[in-house]
């Protein structure tokens, strides 16, 4: 709960970021609630992952950006250095890619407003060539890969189209000493954060692999490709095509017309892609098209209104093309990590561009840009008002996880299901939990320990093999060890082509076999050890029940902790269905005591229903009636006690 609640700020102060940096260059509410409602639902994927530094890295530039752009118009340039380097350095110590792209995004933007025009002029061209020569050093390992080829030549045309129309927005505001203030800062804070965290124990080399050194492997570790759309490739073209015509025909008039319509044209192909009114993925938009088009929301359509306004988008313009590599090489989240910038950038660009064509005092100016100025903020609001309701939707129709540190959090009742059968099973069952792939969440719910504190989620191909000899080690010392295997993680990476194996891989395979499965998870113990399945049912029918039992029977072992008065068979839907109430005025019920190996431990309890029961027990309803047909993966048996309390709870088995 308390990380989800971190990365809802983030998300937000992300948002009200991305809002004042709009609000700062355009004084326009309808470009600031554009950009805000935009970037917040283009970063919606951050409820998946609330423990990623992901939303961390993304408030950090985002406060930055909007700080930034305050100090360049401000003409505190020194404070921007400062501002700046400590920023690049905590992202990088962070995040080292995510921390280089910042840096080098900022230094090019130093070096081409220098003031010196012949320090600005090589600046400007030297960093324009570094910006284009980093997605090939990058992507190095896969460059023979026809999607990383596409992604780099995106990149390289997005930093090169960039960087041209950064030099036009050019303004003689930076100095050489600013340049070193923000490298000292930078240092600085690199410094105080190495001494504190050599001084909690972990070692110079130790803290080197984990900022540098492992992150370099980690591309070749783990990949996860973006899906680029067969227009991908003319618009990049295009766009190569109009930003050096626009360079080379700056003087002329059609230019601004030119730029006008097309940051207008993209800015509306963008918002109607969020607005779902095209069937087009918006990761897939701003990925495959926004960002290889954004220099148009950066070339100036005339003179400047203010010294500084063009150099502060230039400045953001400059960032958004460096953070679109965050996508290499795992195009999920960071997508949306990587480039929610294009939106107040697009917000901005916009705006000027409906400013410069109707500024004129023609009789429908102010008409247009009133109906314009509407129907973007009664878009936004729509997105916003259906996230709104997906979500409170979902909230009101869930009920609690009910685990700990994740009681409140509202899941699918049947992947929420899934969480609680596991984590009761490997509470009673085991005294040491390791999870296929690393799902440290289970060790939270459950108290357990982990075998080792080497603990990373794609471990078979993340840890070293003295790391996974040393699990090996563990789980071989451990008396009752349980592990959780997330069996679709498992066949996703199978499907890609994903290398599965390892000595620790092999280890499991070996020595551990599965006792059930729910939904795609599976919970595994040691070969040659028995044990019973807690909080699953079975359902008896006629023809496989022997005789002289009723025409139905149901099976579930639970640890009910209070007796039992009444159960629902109930469909896994959202909300729960209730489809058959069971009670003493329709079915019998009976409880067995039962050891953790599934023997009996004692008589059967005749007539269970409101009676004490045992700690661990089964629990049998014969059924005098017919049941109506039920799919047992999609139906639970939900206990209940004198005061309709949940006691207990039952997925089926197939």
């Amino acid at each position: 709960m308390a990380g989800r609640e971190i990365a809802l700020f983030n998300w937000v102060a992300t948002a009200l970021a991305c809002a004042g940096i709009t609000w700062r260059l355009t004084r326009s509410r309808a470009a600031a609630l554009a950009a805000l409602g935009v970037v917040y639902y283009h970063l919606w994927s951050m409820i998946n992952e609330p423990g990623h530094p992901g939303s961390l890295l993304t408030v950090i530039v985002a406060l930055t950006a909007w700080a930034g752009v305050e100090l360049i118009l401000r003409g505190q340039l020194t404070w921007f250095a400062v501002l700046t380097g400590v920023s690049g350095a905590a992202l990088a110590l962070i995040k080292i890619n995510v921390g280089v792209f910042f840096i080098a995004a900022t230094v090019v933007w130093l070096l081409a407003n220098h003031a010196q025009e012949k320090i600005s002029r090589r600046g400007a061209l030297l960093g324009g060539a570094a910006l284009g020569l980093l997605p090939v050093a990058l992507m190095q390992h896969f460059l023979a890969l026809r999607w990383a080829q596409v992604f780099a030549a995106l990149a390289i045309i997005s930093a090169g189209t960039m960087t041209l129309a950064a030099a036009r927005r050019r303004q003689p505001v930076a100095q050489t000493r600013q340049l070193f203030v923000f490298i000292g800062a930078g240092l600085a804070l690199t410094v105080v954060v190495a001494l504190a965290t050599l001084a909690r124990g972990t070692s110079l080399l130790g803290l080197l692999d984990g900022v540098l050194l492992g992150p370099l492997h980690h591309p070749g570790v783990y990949h996860f490709a973006p899906l680029w759309h067969d227009g991908t490739a003319p618009v990049a073209a295009a766009s190569v095509l109009l930003a050096f015509l626009c360079w080379r025909r700056r003087g002329q008039a059609w230019v601004p017309l030119v730029v006008s319509w097309g940051r207008l044209a993209t800015g509306t192909f963008l918002l109607a892609a969020y607005a779902e009114i095209i069937p087009l993925n918006t990761l897939a938009a701003t990925l495959g098209f926004g960002v290889p088009l954004s220099w148009l929301f950066v070339f100036p359509l005339g003179p400047e209104r203010s010294p500084r306004h063009g150099a502060a988008l230039a400045w953001i313009g400059l960032l958004l093309t460096e953070q679109y590599l965050q996508a290499y090489p795992i195009a999920g989240s960071q997508i949306s990590w990587g480039t929610f910038l294009l939106m107040p950038l697009a917000a901005v660009g916009c705006r000027e561009a409906l400013a410069h064509l109707t500024r004129h005092d023609q009789p429908w100016a102010k008409p247009l840009r009133v109906a314009a100025a509407a129907g973007v903020c009664g878009t936004v609001l729509f997105m916003t008002a259906t996230l709104a309701r997906l979500g409170w939707t979902r909230y009101q129709a869930s009920e609690p996880l009910n685990l700990p540190g994740a009681e409140d959090l509202r899941l699918l009742e049947n992947h929420a299901l899934a969480l609680r059968t596991l984590s009761v099973n490997a509470s009673v069952h085991g005294d040491v939990l390791f999870s296929l792939p690393g799902l440290y969440s289970f060790n939270q719910w459950t108290g357990l320990p982990t075998p080792t504190l080497a603990n990373a989620t794609h471990w078979f191909s993340l840890l070293n093999p003295a790391q996974q000899a040393a699990i090996i080690a563990a789980l071989d010392h451990a008396q009752r060890p349980v592990i959780i295997v997330q069996r679709g993680v498992l066949d996703f990476l199978r499907d890609g082509k994903f290398p599965l194996g390892g000595p620790l891989f092999d280890y499991v395979r070996q020595h551990f076999t599965r006792v059930f499965a729910s939904e795609t998870y599976e919970f595994w113990v040691r070969q040659g050890r028995a044990v019973v399945p807690l909080n699953r049912a079975e359902l008896l029918e006629p023809r496989t029940a022997g005789a002289g039992l009723a025409p139905f029977r149901i099976n579930a072992v639970v640890a009910a902790a209070r007796p039992v008065v009444s159960a629902e068979l109930m469909l896994l839907t959202t909300p729960l269905t209730p489809r058959v109430r069971l009670s003493a005025a329709n079915a019998t019920l009976s409880a067995t005591a039962l050891r953790l190996d599934g023997t009996a431990g004692g008589a059967t309890l005749a007539n269970a229903w409101g009676r004490p029961l045992p700690p661990l027990a089964r629990l049998t309803f014969d059924l005098a009636g017919a049941l109506p047909p039920i799919d047992p993966h999609f139906t639970v048996l939900v206990l209940f006690d004198a005061q309709g309390r949940k006691v207990g709870e039952a997925g089926f088995t197939e």
